[in-house]
């Protein structure tokens, strides 16, 4: 399996990032890169976010079952 880092912003009527969003790339949900909570690690010099701790302890013991080649720095 494969995961994707998808980053989501919206803008408000001035033009202003209200928003951003990360997809875990363990599990596919959406999460909150700004919330103290959320959980991430760097691999290839590229930050990945996390849903909980079990996604996060399963993409660094895997990192490359987890990030496609295009994503991979």
């Amino acid at each position: 399996m494969l995961g994707v880092r998808v980053s989501i912003s919206q803008t408000d009527e001035k033009g202003m990032e209200t928003m951003a969003l990360a997809k875990d790339p363990v599990c596919g949900m959406t999460v909150d890169p700004d919330l103290v909570h959320t959980q991430k690690s760097e691999y290839e010099s590229k930050t990945y976010y996390f849903c909980s701790p079990g996604c996060k302890e399963a993409f660094d013991k895997e990192p490359d079952k987890y990030v496609s080649p295009s994503e991979a720095g």
